[in-house]
């Protein structure tokens, strides 16, 4: 590889370099802007009355009674791991399954990662002659910075000191590679490459919207590829050597000149607007999974700026990073379907229910997002949507329905459209293993119903109470609801130094002395509520949640564990 080669660039690749941070401002801000839109559609569409078309919610259950109970008959029980768990229990298979999961997902995408490096840097020795072996080793560890950053977001070290070592070793070896001849000017390239997209890259799995830019990225980087392309066609058109100089184009092909631009300004925009609707139909057969389109932006981001690197001179060579992340795609899939292949299905995953005080507000969405990303290697999640966690829950097909202007469909307000929407309730894995997220949006009082049903049919429950307190009406409700019909032990309750815990049990006093003559609680003496408390800003730990969620789910299980380790 000749060092000294001219490293002037193309006009393409130029105008390419300074387009880049623009896709993940707009990003950002457009991303912005529709989840604000969407949370105030879900807000609204909650508050509307019940149309005079007839439709009806039938409410099983009243407010309980005061309470006859007398003190000392409830007791909150603080649950830890120490304590709570054995390491040959039920809870803990089921916990070790989802470890393995994680590693699972991380070993699939690093594999394919792998191959992604490889593949670039053989592209990249391909534009500049000759690639020794050394050469094209320290290249492939160049491209494989997405590799290490995807282990690192599916299976962290617990400690933060072990993480840091993982990259301070993966710098270490990169800066070797700049001791082999000829390689060390590219590589410096390929660092900066790597900054910029990793930047990229976080704001487009930023936590606040998460949900839906990996979809806006890609229709914004559709559209910046049809630019692309119409300077590529403006530069052919004008650097012509067929042309004689100073002569001016003919009509004909100046009319072909402007029918190929139309056509391409044309095809940008329904490019974009067909692969929102081929994502979101995919995602609603189950061929693909938010996970997997999440990751599909962030190695394509990878991808269009890395291959930069090596398109510096002539911008055709961008096309390599495409292909490329292609084979990516094509690898991953193929190891998520191996390993599916090798593993055996028992029985139905479990199914969570996850209810909280919607005043949380920016800190319950934060405490779902963490969690939630870890308890769908174990099971499903069911919850009822509110303003909160409307931004965090949206799925792809929904998002779309809402471009379309029929977010309205969703909305339950009638036993018929209850009855459809657990009737189509999704607990089944996706291809990669991960089960999904399902949110139901109610009017009125039609979460009463929806709750009732999904508390009945939950093998665990997590309930946020985090500032639970007399202005919580709903949340009483609900606890008294859920000991009716769940057992006390498939119940955990979060709470902190915000939570009126006088009340919460005068609250739980109440619900027990106006238990259903069937509820599996009536029998109980003194009835003892897990709780998980939140002693400080970040002892709140997902992964030890998770644990003690997996014993929960269990137990309620008598004692089966599935099999599945996707």
């Amino acid at each position: 590889m000749n060092e000294a080669q001219s490293l002037e660039p193309s006009g393409i690749t130029a105008w390419m370099l300074l387009g880049l941070p623009l896709i993940p401002l707009a990003t950002l801000a457009i991303s912005e802007v529709y989840l604000w839109l969407y949370r105030r559609a879900v807000v609204r569409a909650m508050a509307a009355q019940r149309q005079s078309s007839g439709a009806t919610v039938t409410v099983t259950a009243a407010a309980p009674p005061p309470a006859t109970t007398l003190p000392g008959q409830v007791a909150l029980t603080v649950r830890s791991i120490d304590r709570d768990t054995r390491s040959d229990s039920a809870g803990d298979v089921l916990y070790q399954r989802f470890l393995r999961a994680r590693k699972t997902t991380a070993a699939v995408y690093v594999a394919a990662g792998l191959v992604y490096a490889g593949l670039m840097a053989i592209a990249f020795g391909m534009q500049y002659g000759t690639l020794s072996f050394p050469e094209w080793l320290a290249f492939s560890v160049a491209f494989a910075w997405p590799a290490v950053l995807s282990a690192l977001l599916f299976n962290p070290p617990r400690r933060k000191r072990w993480r840091a070592a993982i990259v301070i070793g993966y710098l270490v070896v990169f800066f070797l590679g700049t001791l082999v001849p000829t390689a060390g000017w590219f590589l410096f390239g390929i660092f900066m490459a790597n900054v910029g997209a990793t930047i990229v890259s976080m704001v487009v799995r930023a936590r606040r919207i998460h949900a839906v830019a990996p979809l806006i990225g890609a229709v914004l980087t559709i559209g910046g590829a049809t630019l692309l392309l119409l300077l590529a066609v403006t530069v052919f058109v004008g650097d012509n050597p067929a042309a004689p100089d100073g002569a001016e184009m003919e009509t004909g092909v100046a009319f072909l000149f402007f029918g190929v631009l139309l056509v391409v300004m044309a095809t940008g925009p329904l490019t974009a607007w067909f692969t929102l609707r081929t994502v979101a139909a995919r995602y609603g057969r189950k061929s693909t999974s938010d996970q997997a389109v999440a990751m599909s932006a962030f190695w394509l981001t990878f991808a269009g700026i890395q291959s930069t690197t090596f398109a510096f001179v002539d911008a055709r060579w961008i096309i390599a990073g495409l292909v490329i992340f292609l084979v990516f795609a094509a690898a991953a899939t193929t190891g998520f379907w191996l390993v599916r292949r090798s593993t055996t299905v028992g029985t139905r995953a479990p199914r969570l229910l996850v209810l909280r005080v919607f005043a949380l507000g920016r800190r319950s969405r934060k405490l779902f997002d963490r969690f939630a990303t870890l308890w769908r290697h174990v099971g499903s999640v069911q919850l009822i949507a509110g303003p909160d966690l409307a931004s965090s829950t949206v799925e792809p097909h929904e998002f779309l329905d809402f471009l379309r202007r029929r977010l309205g469909d969703r909305f339950l307000d009638s036993d018929e459209s209850i009855a459809r929407a657990l009737a189509r309730l999704d607990t089944d894995p996706d291809p990669d293993g991960r089960y999904r997220i399902t949110d139901f949006i109610c009017r009125d009082h039609a979460w009463r119903t929806v709750f009732g049903r999904l508390a009945a049919e939950s093998d665990v429950v997590l309930m946020d109470l985090r500032g639970f307190s007399t202005a919580n009406a709903g949340c009483a409700y609900e606890l008294g609801a859920l000991l009716d019909v769940v057992p006390i032990e498939r119940v955990t309750i979060i709470v902190n130094q915000a939570t009126d815990e006088d009340f919460l049990l005068r609250t739980l006093e109440q619900a027990k002395a106006s238990l259903h003559a069937s509820s599996p609680n009536i029998a109980i003496p003194v009835l003892r509520v897990p709780v998980f408390r939140e002693t400080g800003r970040r002892s709140l730990d997902p992964d030890q949640l998770v644990r003690l969620l997996c014993e929960a789910a269990a137990l309620s299980r008598g004692e089966q564990v599935v099999a599945h380790a996707g």
